[in-house]
Parts: C-alpha cells; structure tokens; sequence
C-alpha cells in the first residue's frame, strides 16, 4: 500500500494518518540508542497507518537494513524511507529493502535532480514524497511535479528551528488552493498539546518521531492520545 493509499483511507474514516518514526538520534541530539525495532513496532503498529525509517547512518544513526526489519517483523503497510537521497541507486537500495516511499527533499536538489529523482522513483514504484519548508518551495514544487502528496515541515533546515505557525499556514494555504493534495505535517509534535494542533489542523497526515522514541511515559502517553484524538 502506498502512503496516499493510507491517508485516503483514513480521510475516508474521518481520521488522520500517523506515521511513526524510528529514529534513534538526529543532528541535535541522541534520541535512544537502546529501543530495539522489534519493541518499537510492537508498541506502536497497531496506533498507527504507516512508518517513517531513518536510512542516514551519519546524522541519525539509521540503516536502511531497519526498513527490511520492519518487513520481516511483518509490517505490510507504507514504509517511507526518509534520509538525503541524491542518486537513482539510493531508491533502488531503499525499494528493494521494502519501502513503499521515499523523502525528496526540495531544498536539497537543483530542479534537474529533483525531476529526474522523482520520474524515477514513479517508474520504480516508490512513492516520492517531497519536502517544502517555504510557500514558495511548495508552489514551484506544486507547479513543477504537480505531486499526489507533499511534505511540510515545521523545522527549518537551516537552522534547525521548529516553527509551527508558518508550517500551519503553508499547509492551510495549500489546502485553501490544492484540495486535492495530501499534506504530511512534519516534526514539532513534542506534546499531548501538540499532537491535539496537528490534528486539527488541515494537514491530512502526521509524522511523529522524537516523542515516540522517548523511553517511559512520552510514549505511552502519546500512543494513548493518537487513539483518543486522531
């Protein structure tokens, strides 16, 4: 199943799609080097309509060997590979390792890598999912790709500051123009509070990491208001 599969899916139920993310650490911080992905995904499969896997060993200390983990721990639903992909053959690793997406980060590419990267991963059968940060990044990347499905995240990549305010605005502007777009609100969920924003927002999709990969209560916190409030 692809992730828009799974969040039309769920807007058709009248709920949003939670897509959890391992993540042990990030470019700020050790998040948890000791939660096995076996404890994570029997925590939370059965929460959640998807799972993002960090494939960047050297920001984030992922594998792209958790996404086949994840598969044989008999995971049948979308697995986004989220990381810095700049090449054909990254796809080719990360579909064959079992993911049903893969994060294009606009920012990242010049326009001729991105349209090459996201024709490709089509072809193949991966799901492209862009990443914006601006309006602007999200109209020309509307403009250019006219995308199924578009991520918005509230952390600049600059400077690695959350910015919740712009990144709701982003969205509810492209939802006012682009209805028929799937929007993925991405990072900033540290709360119970948080969680509650983005789900009332417009977004269509959340993608939840840090707070899920926390030790003790945070999880079990969070895990108790995605089925309560999603």
């Amino acid at each position: 199943m692809r992730l828009s599969e799974a969040i039309a899916r769920d807007r058709a139920r009248g709920r949003k799609t939670i897509i959890a993310e391992y993540k042990r650490a990030s470019p700020l911080e050790i998040i948890n080097l000791h939660l096995p992905l076996r404890d994570f995904y029997h925590e939370v499969a059965e929460h959640v309509s998807a799972f993002s896997i960090l494939v960047d060993h050297i920001w984030f200390m992922g594998s792209p060997t958790d996404i086949a983990g994840l598969r044989m721990l008999g995971w049948r639903g979308p697995v986004l590979a989220k990381g810095f992909v700049f090449y054909r053959e990254q796809i080719d690793l990360y579909r064959s390792c079992g993911a049903s997406s893969v994060l294009l980060i606009y920012r990242a590419l010049d326009p001729h890598e991105l349209d090459q990267l996201y024709s490709y991963a089509l072809d193949t059968g991966v799901e492209p999912l862009v990443e914006v940060n601006t309006l602007d990044e999200a109209l020309e990347a509307i403009n250019r790709l006219e995308p199924r499905i578009l991520g918005v995240n509230s952390r600049n990549l600059d400077s690695l500051e959350i910015d919740r305010d712009l990144m709701f605005s982003i969205v509810n502007h492209i939802k006012r123009e682009y209805p028929d777009i799937y929007i993925v609100a991405e990072s900033g969920v540290r709360s119970v509070e948080d969680l509650k924003r983005y789900i009332e927002s417009e977004a269509d999709s959340l993608l939840i990491g840090t707070a899920l990969m926390r030790s003790g209560g945070v999880r079990a916190s969070m895990l108790d208001a995605i089925s309560r409030y999603r």
